[in-house]
């Protein structure tokens, strides 16, 4: 691809994805490389509809997260509990008015495209915030990884009496377990989910730590 063609149409992904994709081509720089040039191909030979490149590009963004989950865990407290602190705001500010951005944070790790890609401005400013402290954490766990270990049953069942002291919905807690949320709304999903990151930040920050990475 052409330096200034290439220019052009990074700057146009970088506008449509914000803060989240500059941090993706920052961190895999050769991986997008090769992605972009994948992708450049196939839009100006017509073979795919913007649609088509928007689904292609969060997939991408997506895999990317993903992998670097693997550093991000491994990040010294500090760092990694700063990306978690980032994600809670999210979610607070995404009860107001965006229950799926809510739970989604939990229960997917993450958003989904459709999520994504119709939240306002308030919300996709506190997604950045949650993409900067995910890079952070990144670097940091890649250069000085902690190993922590999982938590253990007596650990995880003090938070989850914690949990219910708070007002936890325990129908939400089962859900996560076996995945099937039919019977639970939107608005509990959300509540629920906050109040289960409250109580893993509410521990001392090296336990926090330790269940949140699990």
């Amino acid at each position: 691809m052409p330096a200034q063609e290439r220019d052009e149409f990074r700057t146009a992904l970088i506008q449509n994805g914000g803060d989240a994709m500059r941090d993706v081509i920052a961190m895999y720089e050769a991986e997008f490389r090769a992605f972009e040039d994948k992708l450049y191909a196939d839009v100006t030979t017509g073979k795919m509809s913007v649609l088509d490149m928007q689904k292609r590009t969060y997939d991408f963004v997506v895999t990317m997260r993903d992998r670097s989950m693997k550093a991000v865990r491994s990040a010294p407290d500090k760092d990694f509990l700063a990306y978690a602190d980032t994600q809670l705001e999210l979610m607070r500010l995404a009860s107001k008015s965006n229950f799926k951005a809510c739970y989604e944070m939990v229960e997917l790790g993450g958003l989904s495209l459709d999520t994504a890609t119709s939240m306002g401005p308030d919300l996709r400013a506190a997604l950045t915030r949650v993409s900067a402290a995910q890079a952070v954490a990144a670097r940091t766990g890649a250069a000085h990884p902690v190993k922590r270990e999982p938590a253990g049953e007596a650990e995880i069942q003090l938070v989850v009496h914690q949990y219910g002291d708070r007002n936890g919905d325990m129908a939400w807690l089962q859900a996560m377990g076996s995945k099937d949320f039919s019977n639970v709304t939107y608005e509990q999903r959300c509540h629920s989910a906050i109040i289960w990151v409250e109580t893993l930040r509410a521990q001392p920050d090296a336990l926090a730590a330790r269940l949140l990475a699990q």
